[in-house]
């Protein structure tokens, strides 16, 4: 019982398996499994899950997302459906109303958009400029270096530059949104 108190426990807030509260069981061979025996790439899991601290603040998460996902308001059943070593004694009590989430309200709004563009799939074309030296330096580099530490060098490089295009985006998400929705949309409305 106690080994269940310790465990980490999620909510899933992004795929098919919105709303759903799943308990970490063991990372083995690269995956991360649950005790209902799905799993996940440990890298992903903040990118799909949210941590929560207890049993009832997992409930609570599940709760906002339950008109999105599959799990139901009605308590200790359903429940124990999506996570099956939970002990009756947590399902049966009532969800603490000063429940603390760390869940974002606009979140809501991402997961019923996701379940509604589900099939809808639009291409989302970016170029983002990256620096690396001209094909000059790198023949000098390549005189001087070994080939596959030049490679994994300049791999790196351009990850970097990746990891920091955040701001980049931003710009062309809004766009994007802006083409595929709205400009669209006055169009139909002034003919």
């Amino acid at each position: 019982m106690s080994e269940e108190k310790d465990a980490n426990i999620y909510v899933w807030q992004k795929s098919e398996r919105i709303g759903k509260i799943v308990v970490e069981q063991e990372t083995k061979d690269g995956w991360l499994y649950f005790t209902d025996g799905s799993r996940i790439n440990p890298k992903l899991v903040d990118e799909f899950l949210s941590r929560a601290t207890s049993m009832e603040e997992a409930e609570g998460i599940a709760k906002i997302l339950s008109p999105v996902g599959s799990v139901a308001q009605a308590g200790a059943e359903d429940t124990q459906n999506v996570n099956n070593q939970t002990t009756v004694e947590t399902m049966t009590e009532k969800p603490k109303v000063e429940t603390k989430t760390t869940f974002d309200p606009d979140d809501l709004m991402v997961g019923i958009l996701e379940k509604l563009s589900k099939r809808n799939k639009t291409r989302f074309n970016i170029n983002v400029n990256v620096s690396i030296p001209s094909k000059t330096i790198f023949k000098a580099l390549q005189a001087d270096t070994e080939e596959e530490e030049l490679r994994r060098g300049l791999v790196k490089l351009v990850k970097k530059q990746i990891n920091n295009i955040e701001e980049q985006l931003n710009k062309e998400v809004e766009t994007f949104i802006q083409n595929q929705y709205y400009e669209s949309t006055t169009t139909k409305k002034s003919i």
